[in-house]
């Protein structure tokens, strides 16, 4: 998408599946990253939550 970057992180498992596979799975997680989420989702704990103010 226009205005991203992304950084990908190679797993050995990744070297036996099909290119193809690859391919299909970086479009459909580029999507997932860029889909709208729930208040409830934004505020989870663990993975984006709510950050700290900086002092």
């Amino acid at each position: 998408m226009p205005g991203h970057d992304y950084v990908l992180l190679r797993r050995t498992e990744a070297l036996s599946e099909p290119f193809a596979k690859l391919v299909a799975d970086l479009g459909a997680l580029i999507v997932r990253v860029h889909e709208p989420r729930s208040s409830e989702q934004r505020h989870s704990p663990g993975r984006g939550g709510p950050r700290k103010p900086r002092q």
